[in-house]
């Protein structure tokens, strides 16, 4: 189907920023444009789209359709606009605190802060 405008334009569901998401992660945010029928919404293939990102994250061109590829790089709020056809959408999302990660341990350390590296074959050895 050939056509000069849209109805809607609608977040993707169950994309990146749906979930939980930390200072760190990236992802992509897609959106999907819809003409509206006798039935059912219909989506428009083909279109070209503009991404405005506001907030703590980097964006750059996404290699999937409709979509803009995020990398979050602080804590906050961001928004994304998408605009396809003069028809626009917004969705927002709190980035929160990146994870903790645990330290690991060092192990034992020999003479000069060497690490052992006897194994079973070196204590066989006599």
């Amino acid at each position: 189907m050939v056509v000069d405008a849209v109805d809607e334009v609608v977040l993707r569901p169950g994309g990146f920023g749906s979930m939980p998401v930390a200072v760190d992660d990236a992802g992509d945010v897609c959106f999907e444009a819809h003409v509206t029928g006798a039935s059912e919404p219909s989506t428009v293939a083909g279109l070209t789209w503009a991404f405005t990102v506001d907030g703590p994250a980097t964006s750059r061109p996404s290699l999937a359709r409709n979509c803009v590829s995020l990398s979050l790089t602080g804590e906050g709020t961001v928004t994304v606009d998408a605009t396809a056809v003069g028809v626009s959408a917004q969705t927002s999302f709190v980035v929160g605190a990146a994870a903790r990660r645990a330290p690991t341990t060092a192990g034992p350390r020999g003479p000069r802060g060497a690490r052992p590296t006897a194994g079973e074959r070196a204590a066989t050895v006599e």
